[in-house]
């Protein structure tokens, strides 16, 4: 234990690598070969039997769906109906209906379906039947070696996988080229018993093997993996079937039990209900299942040793660059944090490196940053208390000019100083995001006594709106804008008395201002502009007005998009020579959560 405090790390890796992984790895290796190659074959075994046994329940579940589907048409007084009579001839409009509809019928549930057909034909010897694309003359079945199975087994429902040369025969007798397809498969349902009396038929699906059995569509052709047997026409489907099993399965004593091979190379598994069996065929040798083990076994010896090596390599090459990094970094520390690791690589090494050279420059950055946050905090301080004197002094100073002129009779002078400095105050106050709609119209007033002074005729503000809409909670600084550009470019040229008319009411979902006025109006092609420019900011071009300025109603604008969503609007009507009208929509809901009250509306 001495020895081994006293090695360095890498030593310590190398020793502990060998000792807890190298050899417990070698040991293992011998004993999975002689376990292996024991549980190789029993597994193997086991894992065909589950495969022949699922894809037998997946046969059968496929099968039965198909029977299903035969039985529910068949047995619907549609076919029943149009098979059976033997009148048909007196009434042609309704066998041509009813052939259609069968039709369209038959079709549709196939698609519904999705079983892997991909046709259904009728096949009858009802002469009256319409000929369709879909009905044939059952004459044409008779020479066929799966109709004749079929007659003799006396079923109602029964399936073939017939040949190619089936095939071909199946096609010319259906009246197509026998040369287009391949192989098939055949699903045939009696329509009714075969009465001397009455007329009968059948069913018949049509399946491409290879879809409906696309399990075993790999093996085709192939001298090992599954195959399918069929009783009815001794066929098969899947790989090349082994000569002693197909003997075997003709036995019809072996129809009902799996095949006898002594040496397992070939398991079975027939269904219950049809002539069907799954058969799997695979080479079965002790000797070759004992080779996965002696594989897999020498694989892991071979990867042990290498394993071995490697690590040794890697080891040593690592705790060189580590040594190698921490003696720059005590070079660095001597240095008073000066200098930087040299970066050789782009892994984990050389990403500490990394993170040790930005450690650095943030211990440089935060001590600036310290520096600068002290002297930026006193120059705030400073200039808090200047700020703090400057509205003092002009609260006062606009006092003063209102008593001067007071004193010398000039009433008017004063009034408009002193909404002036309700203005004044209004704007400078600090009262958060919101006020109320009565603060709002206050302020308007003061606007309009101030705006007075500079207007030749009579400047009047008429508002309308219901006493319990005063209190209503309303973005600061709203109103304003939009009575400053009715005032300054609706008097533009004119002298005669100026009427300015706001509207303030509450429907179900809103809050609806209208402010109008009697000015001179906007031309229709400005108007459009002017529109653009609030709404979008789109420059004003050269026209009468072009040095005019809508920053205002542009700022109300984004301001009210910002806080009441997009469903909030500002519009402008105007005619040219009567006056302009500007409406403001501010919804009262929020539409993902129904409707709100003004405080959570507004106090959010």
């Amino acid at each position: 234990m001495t020895l081994f405090k006293n090695m360095n790390l890498s030593k310590k890796l190398i020793l502990m690598n060998i000792f807890l992984v190298t050899l417990p790895t070698l040991v293992f290796a011998f004993v999975l070969y002689s376990v292996q190659s024991r549980q190789f074959n029993k597994q193997m075994l086991q894992e065909r039997q589950s495969a022949v046994s699922q894809l037998a329940n997946s046969l059968d579940t496929s099968l039965t769906s198909v029977e299903d589907l035969s039985q529910s048409l068949v047995y619907r007084s549609t076919i029943s109906s149009l098979v059976t009579r033997s009148d048909l001839a007196m009434y042609p409009t309704w066998a041509k209906y009813n052939s259609e509809e069968i039709l369209i019928d038959l079709k549709y549930s196939i698609k519904y379906q999705n079983l892997g057909l991909k046709d259904a034909s009728i096949y009858t010897n009802n002469p009256d039947i319409p000929e369709l694309s879909s009905f044939h003359d059952i004459s044409k079945l008779y020479q066929l070696p799966f109709y004749q199975d079929f007659r003799n087994s006396q079923k109602s429902f029964d399936f073939y996988c017939l040949s190619t040369e089936e095939t071909q025969d199946f096609y010319q007798a259906k009246g197509e080229d026998p040369h287009t397809f391949g192989r098939l498969m055949i699903f045939v349902q009696r329509i009714q018993p075969d009465f001397s009396s009455g007329y009968s038929g059948v069913l018949i699906f049509e399946a491409n093997p290879q879809k409906f059995f696309s399990s075993l569509s790999v093996y085709e052709n192939h001298s090992s993996g599954y195959f399918i047997y069929f009783h009815n026409l001794s066929n098969f489907y899947g790989c090349s079937p082994d000569p002693d099993a197909v003997k075997q399965l003709k036995d019809k004593n072996n129809r009902q039990r799996k095949l006898n091979f002594s040496d397992a190379s070939i398991l079975s598994q027939p269904l219950t209900r049809y002539p069907v069996t799954i058969v799997s065929q695979n080479p079965h040798n002790k000797n070759l299942q004992s080779y996965p083990a002696f594989k897999l076994s020498f694989l892991l010896i071979v990867m042990t040793v290498f394993q071995c090596v490697i690590m040794q390599l890697v080891t040593s090459s690592i705790f060189r660059r580590i040594n190698s990094n921490i003696t720059e970094m005590d070079q660095i520390i001597a240095n008073e944090f000066s200098g930087k690791v040299t970066i050789n690589s782009s892994d984990e090494i050389g990403f500490i490196a990394q993170r040790y050279n930005t450690l650095l420059e943030k211990i440089d950055t935060l001590i600036e940053d310290m520096i600068l946050k002290e002297t930026d905090a006193k120059n705030a301080q400073i200039k808090a208390l200047q700020f703090q004197m400057n509205p003092h002094f002009i609260y006062n100073t606009l006092s003063i000019f209102s008593g001067n002129a007071r004193q010398n009779g000039n009433f008017e002078l004063a009034d408009a100083i002193s909404y002036f400095g309700h203005l004044l105050r209004y704007n400078i106050k600090d009262t958060g995001l919101y006020s109320t709609v009565e603060q709002e119209l206050e302020n308007t007033r003061s606007l309009i006594k101030v705006y007075s002074m500079k207007f030749i005729g009579k400047l009047e503000l008429n508002i309308s709106i219901a006493d319990d809409l005063l209190e209503r909670k309303l973005i600061k600084f709203l109103l304003q804008p939009i009575v400053e550009n009715a005032i300054f470019h609706g008097t533009s040229g004119i002298t005669s008395n100026m009427f300015i008319t706001m509207e303030i009411w509450e429907t179900e979902h809103a809050l609806e201002i209208a402010v109008s006025d009697n000015g001179i109006g906007i031309k229709e092609a400005y108007l459009k502009q002017i529109q653009k420019n609030i709404l979008y900011g789109t420059p004003l071009s050269q026209t009468p007005k072009s040095n005019s300025s809508f920053i205002g109603l542009h700022n109300v604008y984004e301001r009210i998009q910002l806080i009441y969503g997009a469903n909030a609007k500002l519009t402008i009507e105007s005619i040219y020579g009567q006056g302009t009208k500007v409406c403001v929509h501010l919804p009262i809901f929020q539409e993902t959560g129904g409707m709100k009250n003004d405080d959570q509306l507004f106090n959010h």
